[in-house]
């Protein structure tokens, strides 16, 4: 059963699809690690299981381990990042955004991983 929710929660949510289009590649990520994070896909949320890396490539995200199942890590590119909304509640900043263009997926994902790349992003508005 456990399985069977894993993955439809990475078909459902679009994980799946952008494993496919930005695959990370094999070995230890690089850049600033961002461990514990909660973040959105489509409708699906992924509550502080998430792991994300930024460097000058882009964005990597990964899930934690109990619920990779479909979910292999993905490597977006700063380029790749449209259509960004600063969005607020209370004191915490979220940012939603499209990856590709077209957009393969809408996600969610917190304000301070961008920091330090909003000149990477195409038509930031960050």
């Amino acid at each position: 059963m456990w399985c069977a929710v894993c993955l439809l929660i990475s078909v459902a949510g679009g994980w799946r699809r952008l494993a496919r289009t930005y695959p990370a590649p094999p070995g230890k990520p690089e850049g600033r690690k961002f461990s514990g994070q909660s973040g959105g896909f489509g409708w699906c949320n992924y509550n502080r299981c998430l792991t994300i890396h930024t460097s000058p490539e882009g964005l990597r995200l990964s899930i934690m381990f109990l619920f990779r199942l479909g979910s292999p890590p993905i490597l977006i590119p700063w380029g790749e990042i449209r259509n960004c909304e600063v969005k607020r509640f209370l004191w915490i900043k979220s940012v939603k955004f499209d990856a590709g263009f077209p957009p393969v997926a809408r996600l969610r994902l917190p304000g301070k991983v961008f920091e330090g790349y909003e000149d990477l992003i195409a038509g930031a508005g960050l």
